[in-house]
């Protein structure tokens, strides 16, 4: 963060770097509560692929 920060203040960014690191956190907590789809659907001709799973029960 501290170098995102620099190359901010490289830009023209005249802010405080405790400015910034509440946007980054805000932004990371917006982010955190979004959810990704994990499901994804795939369709093969007989024999075309195969799959298996890696189980560690």
């Amino acid at each position: 963060l501290v170098r995102v920060y620099e190359t901010l203040r490289e830009l023209g960014y005249e802010g405080g770097y405790d400015a910034v690191r509440r946007h980054a956190r805000g932004w990371q907590a917006s982010r955190a509560t979004a959810v990704a789809a994990a499901f994804v659907p795939l369709s093969f001709a007989p024999g075309e692929a195969y799959q298996f799973d890696w189980s560690h029960e």
